[in-house]
């Protein structure tokens, strides 16, 4: 199996991740290993969506949130650095 970067865009997320009213948007980058792109890209998304720190409780989630693989690249070996976080973004701006 080969190792994927996935490169994430998040947008119309509620802004209670940061604790503000206005929704959110932001970036990430995962690190997988899958037998393909498309695996690759189903692997990052069940990482996003056990990710405490995009966790909202039912009564605050909303129908227009939305990710985006803007790339998904295969890697020549394995990453040395592993660990990603956010970039957060005020999508009203």
């Amino acid at each position: 199996m080969a190792w994927y970067q996935c490169f994430i865009r998040g947008e119309r997320f509620p802004g209670f991740i940061l604790r503000q009213k206005r929704p959110v948007g932001f970036y990430t980058t995962r690190f997988v290993q899958a037998l393909d792109a498309e695996a690759a890209e189903a692997k990052a998304l069940a990482q996003l969506k056990r990710d405490k720190a995009l966790a909202v409780p039912r009564f605050r989630r909303n129908r227009v949130a939305r990710v985006h693989f803007e790339e998904i690249r295969e890697l020549p070996r394995r990453p040395w650095r592993m660990k990603t976080g956010f970039v957060f973004y005020d999508e009203d701006l």
